[in-house]
């Protein structure tokens, strides 16, 4: 693609304004102009380095503004958080395995942390997103639960929520 010229409206928002066409070798210097600029940079030295114009250093700049929203135009946040979520609950389920299988009590408490931390993780995602209004307090409380005794979790599960109903602060809760 050779330089095209576009004509553009003085005072439109970028996100109105028509993207130039753009060779994917002038693409490639503008992202790395980007990273230049963000990195600290000064223009002068930047036009410099490309042996390029201070003014086209600008110019660069501006348009990268513009392919970022053109980027961000054709995002699917619903395809993003399911991979997320998906990539999650892998995690999530590897670190079980590991409990299951680990041999060692100082293997299993890790890896159970691990899950609980991925899970604390999942919530917030979905908390975030909208997804889930609250929390249960079962599973907030499940969580953190340090016992692997089945009297002493369910113990452990009616103090806290006794002490929830109380006003009681719990940290970290």
């Amino acid at each position: 693609m050779g330089n095209q010229v576009v004509s553009l409206k003085i005072g439109a928002p970028l996100a109105k304004r028509p993207l130039p066409a753009i060779s994917p070798k002038r693409q490639a210097r503008i992202w790395l102009i980007q990273d230049f600029y963000l990195g600290g940079m000064k223009i002068k030295e930047i036009a410099a380095y490309f042996h390029i114009s201070r003014r086209q250093v600008h110019k660069d700049l501006k348009d990268v503004r513009r392919l970022n929203q053109a980027l961000v135009q054709d995002f699917d946040s619903d395809a993003v958080l399911g991979r997320e979520v998906v990539f999650l609950e892998q995690l999530r389920r590897k670190a079980m395995r590991e409990h299951s299988l680990a041999s060692q009590e100082a293997v299993r408490l890790g890896a159970l942390r691990l899950a609980a931390e991925i899970s604390s993780r999942l919530i917030c995602l979905f908390q975030s997103s909208g997804l889930m209004k609250e929390v249960p307090q079962r599973m907030q409380l499940e969580a953190v639960n340090p016992f692997t005794d089945p009297s002493f979790r369910q113990r452990f599960t009616d103090l806290m929520l006794e002490a929830r109903r109380g006003g009681v602060e719990i940290k970290g809760l």
